[in-house]
């Protein structure tokens, strides 16, 4: 039996990341948001479902463009991981080191 397995979709960021900086969270609770890191230091949150959800949060984001949102850091940025802090939480967090 020949078994191929395709993308459902593709897409392009645009934007150089690194190869162990990548995270994959529900910062929302409900849709999955991939999270690189740029070579400029900058946070990329793809997320196609475009529920950001930022009315009330002190996050600050610097461009929202379609489904793509930047986070500038003041810092170089060494480990992203996304998670629950508590096992009842519908929502991820973003840990940035």
């Amino acid at each position: 039996m020949d078994i191929s397995i395709k993308p459902v979709f593709s897409f392009s960021l645009n934007y150089k990341v690194f190869e162990k900086l990548v995270t994959c969270g529900k910062y929302d609770g409900i849709h999955s948001c991939l999270t690189v890191v740029t070579n400029a230091d900058k946070i990329l949150i793809h997320t196609p479902h475009k529920r950001y959800g930022l009315q009330n949060s002190k996050l600050s984001v610097s461009e929202i463009k379609n489904d793509i949102a930047m986070l500038n850091m003041n810092f170089p940025i060494r480990a992203i991981i996304a998670g629950k802090l508590k096992k009842d939480d519908e929502r991820d967090i973003l840990v940035i080191g």
